[in-house]
């Protein structure tokens, strides 16, 4: 219960009269469960960034989080047909902005 209110291992250690490393050593052996950021289920820890109880959680929290993804891989590049600038995510090697300046390049009619 002391870890749970945030007591560190040395203060468990000093109320309850026991060396540190004991309380530290039980402590990692019995960790607590912690609970889902989606959908509050009690779960344990297999990794210290762990923070979903599935990988459904993990994906359906962060599909209606969007605003709190920190999206890393935007290119600004520039159109091969009409030369426009466009951003592209996760992509650096686009050629084209739109399907229709890829069909034009290649003189196709477009769909």
């Amino acid at each position: 219960m002391m870890r749970a209110e945030g007591h560190s291992y040395q203060s468990i250690a000093n109320a309850l009269g026991l060396p540190m490393g004991t309380v530290k050593s039980h402590l990692q052996r019995h960790p607590l469960p912690l609970a889902c950021m989606n959908c509050g289920a009690d779960f344990f820890r297999r990794n210290k960034r762990q923070k979903f109880c599935t990988p459904a959680c993990r994906v359906s929290y962060w599909n209606s989080h969007l605003d709190q993804v920190k999206r890393r891989a935007y290119y600004n590049l520039q159109c091969q047909h009409c030369g426009k600038e466009f951003e592209s995510y996760g992509n650096d090697r686009r050629k084209f902005c739109s399907r229709a300046c890829y069909d034009q390049a290649r003189k196709r009619p477009a769909v």
